[in-house]
């Protein structure tokens, strides 16, 4: 019986096989490697017969892992042994693969009712209407006004402004329900639409398609960071 174990980035899996008993013969055993979430980028292993030879009752069979600087999660593999010559029975183990790389942070994150962003992003904000009454917000920074007063434009997409990471961005957001000069305030949500796409969604009376104001975040792949 061999026991499963877990090993870090680099290290090496060592398995003991052994026998029961002291044979006058050599044996042999089959030793696998079989990929799991761990593939065989992630190990260093030739499939093969291994002999005990005649008067031994084990053999010891090594399992390098590969280093990368790519975070990818604990992984594992399977490590199999059936029997070959002067042999019966067989095992499986479980390797588990421990990541030594530091998680990467996420490139965009709801943060309360805004949006932040990670270090070296450049991001691009867009703004749109989608209702009958006035609508008007101002963009913030870590709370911070970036602008004054914006008025969005029914059904047309305009460009506010580029950004950079690191921040957290967020907006104050007032209608005018009959458009005669009564503002009043209503709260906002962020979400995150897709890899590389957030919005601050905004409605005047909470109404379930959170589309009055929209105020869209694009941005493009960044290696040091995950979507």
């Amino acid at each position: 019986m061999i026991q499963s174990l877990q090993l870090n980035k680099k290290q090496t899996a060592q398995f003991t096989i052994n026998l029961s008993n002291t044979l006058t013969t050599d044996a042999t055993v089959n030793v696998s490697a079989v990929a799991g979430s761990a593939g065989s980028s992630d190990y260093s292993f030739t499939n093969e017969a291994y002999i005990i030879y005649a008067g031994q009752t084990s053999v010891t069979v090594n399992v390098p892992t590969v280093d990368d600087s790519q975070y990818e999660g604990t992984e594992t593999f399977s490590f199999n042994v059936t029997a070959g010559t002067n042999t019966t029975g067989s095992t499986s183990n479980t390797v588990t693969i421990n990541d030594n790389d530091p998680v990467p942070q996420q490139c965009m994150r709801v943060s309360g009712n805004g949006l932040y962003f990670a270090p070296g992003l450049n991001v691009r904000v867009d703004h749109v209407r989608h209702a009958l009454d006035n609508q008007r917000f101002i963009f913030k920074k870590n709370g911070s006004n970036q602008t004054g007063w914006v008025y969005p434009v029914d059904n047309q997409w305009r460009h506010l402004t580029n950004v950079s990471g690191g921040s957290t961005y967020t907006v104050d957001y007032q209608y005018d329900k009959s458009n005669n000069g009564h503002w009043a305030n209503n709260a906002c949500r962020a979400v995150i639409k897709s890899a590389g796409h957030g919005e601050i969604q905004c409605d005047d009376v909470f109404l379930p398609s959170w589309d009055d104001t929209i105020i869209k975040f694009t941005y493009s792949g960044n290696s040091s960071c995950s979507n």
